[in-house]
């Protein structure tokens, strides 16, 4: 195997659990709005609960991989008939529901700031200074907006660490198009196989594949499944964490 010059890594269930974050978040914005419908208390945590399955995660920090947290082609299809149902079945008009999931998508698409401070990222900061200090570039390709990434990188203080930053706004296309990795390598002069990739998903491992890249690792914070991930991953590992005493990034 190549010696590893330069590591991609995904944003959100990589760098940090997906549910126990955006599961809140998700429950909270929710609440706010079906509060103007003067729903029953049951029927209002019915709906709640159905919401954060559409949307990705719910506030019990359950994943949903399905939801368009995570999923970005037929699916939203699937989460449109869905909501219809729920129009119908809560007597909801569809106008009032489109009004909440577009803003649920409109906060997953915004920074979040102050909510950052709810994780601990003291083992990504670990990771990135140790893997910086060895000379190894550290980029970042998610499905969040540009903007929104590199405002979490710089309000984690991690953006100092990171080198190159990709997001569904960039003109680059989107996991698991191997594009943002053959940028990667161009901007720093690597080859694929010295690249390695880590992320949550089956869409980040079949990204590492087509990109042919020398390393792959797969962690169980997001919305992956371990018998999927182990299947395309040379390595997976339950966190993030793990991957300080990985031998073949920190030999």
């Amino acid at each position: 195997m190549e010696t590893i010059k330069g590591v991609i890594f995904d944003k959100d269930g990589t760098l940090f659990p997906s549910a126990r974050f955006w599961g809140p978040i998700i429950e909270r914005e929710a609440r706010m709005s079906l509060s103007a419908f003067k729903l029953s208390k049951k029927n209002e945590e019915a709906l709640i609960k159905k919401i954060g399955r559409i949307v990705g995660a719910d506030g019990e920090g359950n994943t949903y991989k399905n939801g368009f947290l995570f999923r970005h082609d037929y699916y939203f299809l699937v989460n449109a008939l869905h909501m219809v149902w729920l129009c119908i079945r809560y007597r909801l008009s569809p106008f009032k529901v489109k009004t909440i999931m577009v803003g649920l998508s409109h906060v997953l698409g915004q920074s979040v700031d102050k909510e950052y401070d709810r994780i601990d990222l003291a083992d990504v900061k670990d990771i990135f200074k140790r893997l910086d200090e060895n000379g190894v570039k550290i980029g970042i390709v998610s499905n969040d907006m540009v903007a929104s990434c590199r405002n979490f990188l710089e309000y984690t203080d991690l953006l100092q660490y990171v080198s190159f930053i990709r997001g569904k706004d960039s003109d680059t296309k989107k996991k698991p198009s191997p594009m943002a990795i053959n940028e990667f390598a161009a901007l720093f002069s690597l080859k694929s196989e010295e690249i390695a990739i880590v992320g949550d998903t089956k869409a980040d491992m079949d990204f590492a594949r087509n990109g042919k890249v020398g390393y792959t690792v797969a962690v169980l914070t997001g919305s992956g499944d371990r018998r999927t991930l182990e299947r395309k991953a040379n390595v997976v590992y339950p966190t993030i964490k793990e991957l300080k005493n990985d031998k073949v990034l920190f030999k």
